[in-house]
């Protein structure tokens, strides 16, 4: 169920814990509260609820796992990467390649270390390339990029062909992963081969994000297969008093949210004791709505239904 709080209740619920009239409030004007309350959504949405003054007896932090009201899913349609067939120079607004038969109209490729868009094709080439920072060779690589949903917080797991959960791998540390086995690639003859789980001579598939906006397969080659990224939205941005909360628990939405920013501007103002049980409160009520939202059901990535363990534990990731 979708929230039904909106930018100025919590507003009226902070001026309320503060004592003051938001009419009135050259301490604690109200565009600097909105910026801690969108701070705050986003730190209990990505689990990163932190009491930085604790007293004694002070809860510290609250470990999130999974937010239903979060997930989404996106699919793609994975492309075998292609080759260079004449030599490219910095600048160069065309890419002659093998084939472009499996890619997009318009889109994004990776080509050693660049990440170049372009605005058309012809059978052999990408036209209106942009962001070529480097000259290469002939017989290069060329892959596709995916472009990540425009509301994407953070990656939970992608599944290949229905089948496949991929390892990600932070970018610095792909060409680690791919050094001395290029062109080594995982497609449906090697899926159940001893290679596949044999690291020292076959580098397993896997995938990176860079720059929070592009998703980029490796050591796959397999036209047409599906990647299902099952991911975690970014909560919306409040700016309008009529703007909705993410959190979608009422309850929970008012008794963390305004407790955190509430905390956060005392904190900023050297009032570290009655900060720290505001930050107290919140970490408190946030430790509940994890375990809330951890303990209701789910559906696993074959749409399952499955709920968690005693320990709190998620048992369909």
């Amino acid at each position: 169920m979708a929230s039904t709080i909106t930018l100025q209740n919590l507003l009226d619920l902070s001026y309320a814990l503060l004592r003051e009239d938001q009419s009135d409030s050259s301490a604690y004007p109200t565009s600097l509260l909105t910026a801690m309350f969108n701070m705050a959504q986003l730190d209990f949405c990505s689990g990163n609820i932190i009491n930085p003054v604790p007293l004694s007896q002070d809860l510290r932090n609250a470990k999130k796992w999974q937010l239903p009201f979060l997930m989404k899913d996106a699919y793609f349609s994975n492309v075998a990467p292609t080759y260079l067939t004449a030599d490219v120079a910095i600048w160069g607004a065309t890419l002659s390649v093998s084939s472009t038969a499996d890619f997009p109209t318009t889109g994004s490729l990776y080509l050693a270390g660049n990440i170049i868009t372009y605005t058309g094709k012809t059978s052999t080439s990408f036209t209106g390339c942009t962001n070529v920072l480097f000259a290469f060779l002939s017989g290069s690589q060329v892959s596709a990029v995916f472009t990540l949903p425009t509301d994407f917080m953070s990656s939970i797991q992608i599944i290949y062909n229905n089948q496949y959960k991929l390892d990600g791998v932070l970018y610095d540390e792909v060409f680690e992963q791919l050094k001395g086995l290029k062109n080594n690639f995982y497609s449906d003859t090697r899926q159940n081969n001893a290679q596949l789980n044999n690291n020292s001579i076959y580098t397993r598939p896997f995938y990176t994000i860079k720059d929070n906006t592009y998703l980029i397969l490796w050591n796959v080659q397999d036209t047409g297969w599906m990647i299902h990224l099952r991911y975690e939205k970014k909560p919306t941005t409040l700016s309008a008093a009529s703007d909705l909360c993410t959190i979608d628990n009422d309850s929970y939405c008012q008794l963390i949210l305004p407790y955190l920013a509430c905390g956060e501007l005392l904190y900023n103002r050297w009032e570290e004791d009655r900060a720290s049980k505001l930050y107290n409160h919140a970490v408190g009520v946030a430790k509940k709505a994890y375990n809330f939202y951890n303990n209701t059901m789910f559906e696993d990535i074959n749409g399952t239904r499955v709920s968690s363990d005693k320990w709190g534990r998620r048992l369909n990731i």
